[in-house]
């Protein structure tokens, strides 16, 4: 008899480590131990088996030993998984518990589902740089004694070094603005730059 027809289950396996999931696998699925007749995928303690059921319900097991067994003659490479089943709540936490680390503005991610969002980003940097820019050319435009002009400058890059920041805060911007010198022509400039903070 074909090893193959002995397989009457269907599962995924879900790779604690990354999240990837391998699905569609055949299986023998028993209350405490899983046959697959295959060698791929790599299956590892800790991973999680999820058994698909032909009346809609889903059983989800944790591998305790892959039990990875060579093939011999008509017997093909593959696994005797022992596992142990996880009730609904241990479940839902087991497979939650997975993390996906992105980044950059718009990351997403989409596991198995159908994403009808519509994302907005402000990206501000072009404001911010045009701001900062301002504020450098009223300081070296500014009637200031050199010593002053400098500390200015360096104030501003100090500004500039939070925005540059992953999110620059609002308090710390403010108490650098105000710390430049009173030039007439930057107010407007120095409210655009602390609203853009934070």
């Amino acid at each position: 008899m074909p090893f193959d027809k002995l397989m009457r289950d269907t599962i995924t396996i879900v790779k604690r480590n990354d999240g990837a999931r391998f699905e569609g696998i055949k299986a023998a699925v028993q209350s405490e131990e899983i046959s697959i007749m295959q060698s791929k995928p790599f299956i590892e303690p800790n991973d999680l088996i999820l058994r698909s059921m032909s009346n809609g319900g889903e059983e989800t097991f944790v591998v305790i030993d892959p039990g990875f067994h060579e093939g011999l003659g008509p017997i093909p490479a593959g696994y005797r998984v022992r596992v142990r089943k996880l009730g609904v709540p241990e479940a839902q936490s087991a497979v939650q518990s997975i993390t996906y680390n992105v980044t950059g503005s718009n990351a997403r991610i989409n596991n198995h589902s159908i994403d009808n969002s519509t994302n907005l980003v402000q990206d501000n940097s072009g404001e911010v740089a045009r701001l900062l820019a301002n504020l450098r050319n009223a300081m070296n435009t500014a009637p200031l004694p050199p010593a002053d002009r400098d500390e200015a400058l360096e104030i501003i890059d100090g500004v500039e070094s939070q925005f540059t920041g992953e999110k620059p805060k609002r308090s710390v911007v403010r108490a650098m603005l105000n710390a430049l010198p009173d030039v007439a022509t930057v107010a407007t400039t120095i409210g655009a730059l602390v609203s853009l903070a934070g």
